[in-house]
């Protein structure tokens, strides 16, 4: 199973919904969370401050260890690996989805300056 696919469907919930900007190709996925998503995110909802940081924390825990990187050398069993990898995932879609139905709308944001 590639969990990168997977965790790709939220990036474009958030953009599709949400009318958030399309990752740059010169920009990571982290830099995107941090310079425009976030941002954007948190002037939209300036009574809930907390979703955005747990959105892009959430988002890019899930990416960095969906990389193969963190799988080698961690001295981490192949079981937990996996489980936490899932428990990663199941946090991510739960909380987004949850912040969805509380935020259904577009952000509308004068302007962000990434």
């Amino acid at each position: 199973m590639n969990r990168r696919k997977n965790d790709e469907g939220v990036p474009n919930d958030i953009r599709h919904v949400w009318g958030v900007p399309q990752k740059t190709d010169h920009q990571s996925v982290g830099q995107w969370l941090r310079s425009v998503v976030e941002p954007q995110l948190t002037a939209a909802w300036p009574e809930d401050s907390k979703s955005p940081v747990m959105i892009r924390t959430l988002l890019a825990g899930v990416w960095e260890w969906a990389a193969p990187a963190p799988h080698y050398g961690t001295g981490i069993p192949l079981r937990e690996k996996a489980t936490f990898a899932l428990e990663l995932c199941t946090s991510l879609l739960h909380f987004a989805g949850q912040v969805l139905q509380a935020h259904p709308n577009p952000v509308v944001v004068a302007s962000v300056t990434p």
